[in-house]
């Protein structure tokens, strides 16, 4: 059994105790990294509270040898995507896929996330669609669209035209 099984042996009791998803567990280098989400929403009391219960049966259970730093997070907007399974719970969203070297000399490929399986993905890209299979991708992320940027100055000029000057009253 490896070192990211037995802590998975740990975490996952802990994890369906409190009705929360086990998104992602990775250890490497000294840190052991745990992505949780609700269907609602992972409050920052139910990050805490699991935080709390994950380390204190890893201290028990003690699966990794030496010292390590625990980090237990949401996935938040922007996720990584490293399984099948990741891929199928971000269908419908933007994606940006970073590809291994190809024959089309494609190196990124962004849009929305039609459809995923165990082989691979399907997104519609500005352009076209794109199939791709899990083994052509080196990387991948879901992507938030933040908006357009505001123009230089322009958040100076707001405040300017904000500001008033006290008011003079004639008596």
């Amino acid at each position: 059994m490896g070192i990211e099984d037995r802590i998975r042996a740990v975490v996952e009791p802990v994890v369906a105790e409190l009705e929360l998803e086990l998104v992602d567990l990775v250890y490497g280098g000294g840190r052991l990294r745990i992505t949780l989400d609700h269907p609602e929403g992972l409050t920052s009391g139910r990050l805490t509270k699991a935080t709390r219960m994950i380390s204190v049966d890893l201290d028990e259970a003690d699966p990794i040898s030496g010292h390590y730093t625990l980090e237990v997070s949401t996935p938040g907007v922007e996720r990584t995507l490293r399984t099948p399974k990741h891929y199928m719970r971000s269908i419908g969203e933007q994606v940006l896929l970073k590809l291994a070297p190809n024959e089309q000399s494609i190196r990124r490929v962004r849009g929305e996330l039609l459809s995923a399986d165990d082989q691979g993905v399907t997104v519609q890209s500005d352009d076209e669609t794109h199939a791709v299979s899990y083994t052509q991708i080196s990387k991948a992320k879901t992507v938030f669209d933040w908006g357009p940027t505001p123009k230089p100055g322009s958040q100076k000029k707001k405040k300017q035209s904000g500001t008033t000057s006290p008011a003079t009253t004639k008596g």
